[in-house]
C-alpha cells in the first residue's frame, strides 16, 4: 500500500523549529479510500485513518499517530489541550511517546502532563530527550507569546481560550508541564501494540521508533524527511553514519506493504527509507567533494546538487549541508 501527499505549503523556519508564531499545517492525504475528517474546516489538526484504528494526526507540527489509546507526538506549543480534546473524542488515551526532542514533536506535552480538566497520562521520551525538553522552556514560552501575537486566525473558539490563557499566565508556563513522566532507555521497549527501538544517534541523539506489527503502521519520526531537507541538528547528537544505519535498520522492519509514517513529509512505504539513505550518501560525496576542493562551509551551503531535486522547505538546506560539511571536517 502506498499513500502520498504534498504539503499545500512549505513549512515554514519558526514553525517547523517550534520557535515562533505560526503554525504550521501539512495537507491532508488524498484519494477517496482514505476517510479524512477534519473540525469544521478549522482545526490545525486532521485526523486520516491509515489502517483500523490507526490515525495520521496531521498539522500544527511533526506528523502524529493515534492508536490504541498511543499518542505519537504532541505537535507546537500552544495546541496541547486542543490536541488532547481532539483524540479523547476518539476514544480512550493511555500514553503519549514522544519520538524525539524537538519542540514541533514536544510542544503540546503540557496538554497531557498537567491538563486543566481530567488526569495527566503518561509521556515517554528517550532518556536523552529529558534533558533537551527541560532546556528548551523559553521557545516554548516563545511560540505561543508568537501565536497570540500574530492572532490566531479561523480556528475553533476553545483554542483560542488556550492561547489566551497560556499567555496570562506564561511565566508559569514550566519545564515540569513537557518532561516525559517516564523514560526508556533501552534500544528495545513496548509501548501498547507498539514495538519500540531506539538505534542510536541519528537526526539527534534520542530518536525513537515505533512500529505496530499487527496494524502494519511504522512512526521514524524525523529519522526520515520524505522529499524535505532532513534538518541536521548537530548540538543534539546528529550523526550521517548513525542516521543512515538507523534508516537500514526501519527498512528491515518493514514489508512491501507497511504504512510507513515520516516526521516531515508525505506518507509512504520503506522506499522512503532508501530514499533518505541515498539523499544522505550523495551528499556526504558532494561536500566532501567541496571540502577537497577548499570550499568553506559559508561557499558549501549555498550550493546545490541535481540529487537535492524536488526537496521542499528550503530554508532547511544550510544546516543539512552545514552539518555534513562540519561532520566531515571534524
Amino acid at each position: 500500500m502506498h499513500h502520498d501527499r504534498t504539503p499545500s505549503s512549505g513549512l515554514s523556519r519558526r514553525c517547523f523549529l517550534g520557535s515562533a508564531a505560526a503554525v504550521a499545517a501539512l495537507a491532508s492525504l488524498p484519494g477517496a479510500a482514505l476517510a479524512v475528517t477534519r473540525r469544521a474546516g478549522t482545526s490545525p489538526l486532521s485526523f486520516t485513518e491509515l489502517a483500523p484504528g490507526a490515525f495520521l494526526i496531521d498539522g500544527g507540527g511533526g506528523n502524529g499517530l493515534l492508536h490504541d489509546g498511543v499518542l505519537i507526538d504532541c505537535k507546537n506549543p500552544g495546541l496541547g489541550d486542543h490536541l488532547r480534546r481532539e483524540v479523547l473524542a476518539r476514544g480512550e488515551l493511555r500514553t503519549v511517546v514522544n519520538t524525539h526532542h524537538h519542540a514541533d514533536h514536544t510542544g503540546g506535552n503540557h496538554g497531557f502532563r498537567a491538563p486543566d480538566q481530567g488526569s495527566p497520562v503518561e509521556v515517554v521520551a528517550h532518556v536523552n530527550a529529558a534533558p533537551r525538553i527541560e532546556a528548551q522552556i523559553d521557545r516554548y514560552r516563545e511560540t505561543v507569546r508568537g501565536m497570540a501575537q500574530q492572532g490566531t486566525g479561523d480556528v475553533p473558539d476553545d483554542l483560542k481560550a488556550d492561547i489566551e490563557r497560556i499567555v496570562a499566565d506564561l511565566d508559569q508556563l514550566d519545564a515540569a508541564d513537557f518532561l516525559p513522566s517516564r523514560t526508556i532507555e533501552a534500544a528495545t521497549d513496548r509501548i501498547g501494540p507498539f514495538d519500540v527501538f531506539h538505534f542510536g544517534p541519528g537526526h539527534t541523539d534520542n530518536d525513537l521508533v515505533l512500529f505496530d506489527p499487527e496494524a502494519n503502521v511504522l512512526h521514524a519520526g524525523d529519522l526520515l524527511f520524505h522529499k524535505v531537507y532532513p534538518f541536521f541538528d548537530g548540538g543534539a547528537g546528529a550523526n550521517t553514519d548513525g542516521w543512515i544505519n538507523a534508516c537500514n535498520r526501519l527498512h528491515e522492519l518493514c514489508d512491501a506493504d507497511t504504512v510507513v509514517i515520516p516526521g516531515h513529509g508525505a506518507v509512504a512505504d520503506r522506499t522512503i527509507a532508501m530514499e533518505q539513505i541515498a539523499f544522505f550518501e550523495r551528499l556526504r560525496e558532494a561536500v566532501g567533494e567541496a571540502i577537497r576542493e577548499g570550499r568553506s562551509r559559508d561557499e558549501a551551503i549555498e550550493m546545490t546538487w541535481p540529487f537535492m531535486e524536488g526537496y521542499q522547505v528550503d530554508w532547511i538546506r544550510p544546516y543539512t549541508i552545514g552539518g555534513v560539511y562540519d561532520e566531515l571536517s571534524s
